[in-house]
């Protein structure tokens, strides 16, 4: 989900920070952690400057905008300046650390992880603050899956401020118009294809069918990875620091994918197109079984409370595969930035951000499910928002569990991501993309 980017003046920031005479308080070096907040002093001046992972703006802003509005009535003179990263958050991070310009917070997600630890660094160790100062912010209390996904080396170095995974949304009306019982929790893939072949109208246009299926497999890699770990595959591994690339030669990645290649190519219960990207034609009423990430969700929400198709509709478990399910684990998150001038206030600023106060905004405003297993399972549980089955989303976030990692994921998302797309339009064999795949992510893998 993409929403427009806020950027600050930046020639600001430069002409604050070479002002400042402060001394850096953290080293330079991943994992380094600067002395642990204590008592401060409320009425001293500062700017912190916060790199917002992807936008700023929307539900999103009033989020933040929410969380700062907590920090500043407890520091009235220190302001913070948020620095909207859109689709280039890592990029404009390495700059900003090769120029010393002052960060303070960092966004990032677990599967940029790596690529940030193992190249700008520009995180610190949470661990000495959130040891000292757990009144808020408390490891354990997360969702296991995305504390693993925001650990490198044994280090923490970032937390959510909300997460996501990959959801099934069943249009109840259309399976029902079928005379098709609703799926128990526990369906299978085949219980679930048989829903949409039944369910499948072709007419004129792809865009005026009825579709039983639909998933943009091919916009991001976590995606496809539920169907093919599901099913015991491993395209990349290992999981921290991938060293091979085996899509085509793995049989079970190679079988899955040529798989969802045949529900558009051969099968035809669902679109080769992407018209209405992630969500398809969801939204509109026209198709049966959808597969989005959860903050998607509520975009059907938006749609008919816009005056947009009316349906009943409802979210619900991924089928299993043969091996189970895989949930991969998505998050925003952030942490200490290694070249802040005032940590122990920074560490005041992110306890509003990924603590209870912060996640409470996102999951009501962003529509993320929260990290915080508390709150996951008291105050987003019992939200009366729509999707109604909100268990099945909590469930799949305390399942979920990193994808692959690599420092060179940013370039292999996106090679995988393209040739993914030309094997869903049919351009090339499922074979030969996927050699290409193994080909350009072994080149990667030799970069340093």
């Amino acid at each position: 989900m993409i929403c427009p980017t806020h950027m600050t003046r930046r020639a600001h920031l430069a002409a604050f920070t070479t002002a400042l005479a402060t001394p850096l308080l953290a080293a330079c070096g991943a994992g380094t952690a600067t002395e642990a907040p204590r008592a401060l002093d409320r009425t001293q001046r500062d700017e912190l400057t916060w790199v917002v992972w992807s936008s700023d703006g929307g539900t999103r802003k009033e989020a933040y905008d929410a969380m700062v509005k907590r920090f500043t009535e407890q520091f009235p003179s220190v302001t913070v300046t948020r620095i909207a990263g859109g689709g280039e958050t890592l990029e404009k991070l390495i700059t900003m650390m090769a120029s010393d310009t002052r960060v303070d917070v960092v966004g990032t997600r677990p599967d940029f992880l790596a690529a940030y630890m193992e190249g700008p660094k520009p995180l610190q160790s949470m661990s000495p603050f959130a040891k000292k100062d757990s009144a808020v912010i408390k490891e354990k209390d997360h969702a296991e899956g995305v504390v693993e996904g925001l650990t490198w080396k044994g280090a923490l170095y970032a937390l959510p401020v909300g997460v996501y995974t990959n959801n099934v949304a069943l249009n109840l009306d259309l399976i029902e118009q079928k005379g098709i019982p609703l799926p128990k929790p526990d369906w299978t893939i085949d219980q679930a294809l048989d829903i949409a072949r039944r369910v499948t109208t072709r007419k004129e246009t792809d865009d005026d069918s009825i579709w039983g299926f639909y998933q943009m497999y091919n916009a991001v890699t976590h995606f496809g990875y539920s169907w093919i770990r599901g099913n015991g595959g491993e395209p990349m591994t290992p999981n921290d620091n991938i060293s091979k690339s085996q899509w085509a030669t793995d049989p079970e990645t190679l079988n899955t994918v040529q798989w969802l290649s045949d529900l558009a190519q051969k099968q035809g219960i669902m679109p080769v197109k992407t018209t209405g990207g992630v969500w398809g034609t969801f939204r509109e009423g026209r198709v049966a079984i959808g597969v989005m990430e959860t903050n998607n969700l509520y975009n059907v929400v938006q749609a008919q409370t816009t005056g947009g198709a009316q349906f009943r509709w409802d979210v619900h478990p991924l089928p299993t595969m043969k091996k189970g399910r895989y949930q991969p684990i998505g998050a925003f998150a952030y942490g200490l930035s290694r070249n802040t001038k005032n940590p122990d206030v920074t560490w005041e600023l992110l306890k509003q951000i990924v603590g209870p106060s912060g996640q409470t905004d996102w999951f009501r405003l962003a529509k993320f499910a929260p990290s915080i297993k508390t709150l996951l399972n008291g105050a987003y549980l019992q939200d009366k928002d729509p999707p109604a089955n909100k268990k099945a989303i909590v469930e799949a976030i305390l399942a979920a569990r990193p994808m692959p990692r690599s420092n060179q994921w940013v370039e292999m998302d996106k090679a995988i991501v393209a040739v993914l797309t030309t094997i869903r339009e049919g351009t090339v064999s499922v074979r030969e993309g996927l050699q290409d795949i193994d080909r350009k992510v072994t080149t990667l893998i030799g970069k340093k």
